[in-house]
């Protein structure tokens, strides 16, 4: 390298130190701040799927983003001695690939989630599901190319003690898939939403608390974020990480956040109930409306002989009439209509 472009790689690897720096702090405050919660809700519940996969991203992301910052700020001399360029190489393909794994379990606890905000339905699983797997079949078939393409590139610069790799042009489209994705997963939450505040009759800020929607909308702007940033690289440096530690935190911080802070949760119990959403994902229609039908079916069966509820001879039952709501008339029990009432004993 020359003296200009060592230049410009040292304006370059400063701005990634502090987004990263700010990322790292931030990730650290918020594992800190919502350990209590943590303890309380997840550590002596029931293992689950869930309950996995949130351990995992809880614990990795810190760590890999700290080997990162390691090599980024130029101090890696006191870790593993002077570095080299085979070094470099393996660092950055098992941080590149291990960040992809990391990405790919936070968006199977995303799809989960919004499972149990749709009640369940199996359609909805499915159209997730299929999602989830295009995506990344995707981008780890363009990530597997890029990083061939470029491997040859990563080197160890000894003038600023750093690892480096000159990213090809098209290093943008490794996101493309992920931003999609996102973007569907911000739709269907919005839906959703939608629903609960217009015909559930749920403050605005109640429904997007309960369903999520800051957080994935969240997610989809650090996705969009990496787009960018990506698409505009032209040097060196940037393949070690503008923005990309950024983003990896605030996206560790985002699915902490979304599986602590769901709403109604109290107890270990309660937040295994709200997290296991395989075990009930089998009918069309969710787990709530197989216990309404359930519930109807019981009703059903047994009836309240009630004059109020009853049919009162024009098709609909009293309460009916005067609330102007038509109710479920299999649940209506029977009764033979009178003209006038006969008040004697």
């Amino acid at each position: 390298m020359d003296m200009q472009q060592i230049i410009t790689a040292l304006v370059d690897v400063q701005i990634s130190r502090y987004l990263s720096l700010s990322s790292y702090v931030a990730l650290i405050y918020d594992l800190i701040l919502t350990l209590p919660t943590e303890i309380a809700l997840i550590w002596n519940g029931r293992w689950s799927i869930v309950k996995i996969l949130f351990f995992i991203v809880r614990y990795t992301v810190p760590i890999v983003i700290t080997i990162n910052l390691v090599q980024l700020t130029g101090y890696s001399n006191f870790v593993s001695g002077n570095l080299s360029t085979a070094f470099c190489q393996r660092v950055i393909l098992v941080l590149i690939y291990w960040q992809l794994i990391a990405l790919a379990m936070v968006d199977v606890i995303v799809c989960l989630r919004i499972c149990a905000i749709w009640q369940r339905r199996k359609s909805v699983f499915i159209i997730l599901a299929f999602l989830w797997f295009v995506t990344y079949a995707i981008t780890l078939s363009m990530t597997i190319w890029i990083t061939k393409t470029a491997f040859n590139t990563i080197e160890y610069i000894p003038q600023i003690n750093l690892c480096s790799a000159a990213p090809p042009e098209y290093l943008w489209t490794a996101w493309l898939p992920g931003v999609v994705f996102e973007g569907a997963v911000c739709t269907l939450t919005a839906i959703r939403t939608f629903q609960h505040w217009r015909y559930d009759g749920l403050p605005l800020k109640d429904a997007l608390a309960q369903d999520g929607l800051i957080y994935f909308l969240f997610g989809f702007a650090t996705r969009l974020f990496d787009l960018f940033i990506w698409g505009g690289v032209h040097t060196v440096t940037y393949w070690a990480l503008l923005g990309e530690q950024f983003s990896f935190a605030l996206t560790g911080i985002v699915c902490s956040r979304l599986l602590l802070n769901l709403r109604g949760v109290r107890t270990e119990k309660d937040w295994a109930e709200a997290t296991d959403v395989l075990s009930v994902v089998s009918s069309p229609t969710g787990s709530q409306e197989t216990h309404k039908s359930k519930s109807h079916k019981n009703e059903k069966s047994a009836p309240s002989h009630t004059l109020w509820v009853a049919d009162t001879g024009v098709g609909l039952s009293f309460l009916e009439q005067i609330y102007e709501k038509v109710y479920n008339a299999e649940l209506r029990p029977t009764f033979a209509y009178i003209d006038e009432y006969d008040g004697s004993p």
